[in-house]
């Protein structure tokens, strides 16, 4: 039974218990609204290239969270 279990999750993955899952998912929204917000700081023409760095890679981190919002 337990080797029928384990078989159906792919190697490396193990299946999470549900108040785990649920946790990782108030920390994946929190740090989403932490993104958010920080993007929302940014000003809306983004001249130097720093900020344009900046910019990106905050985008690129929200893809993340939100990509793991939805494995979760």
């Amino acid at each position: 039974m337990v080797e029928e279990e384990r078989l159906k999750h792919p190697p490396g993955t193990r299946l999470m218990p549900e108040e785990e899952r649920l946790e990782t998912l108030k920390d994946l929204n929190e740090s989403r609204k932490e993104i958010n917000n920080a993007l929302e700081k940014l000003p809306v023409v983004v001249k130097t290239i720093m900020m344009q760095k900046h910019q990106k890679e905050l985008e690129e981190k929200l893809a993340r969270v939100d990509r793991a919002i939805l494995t979760f």
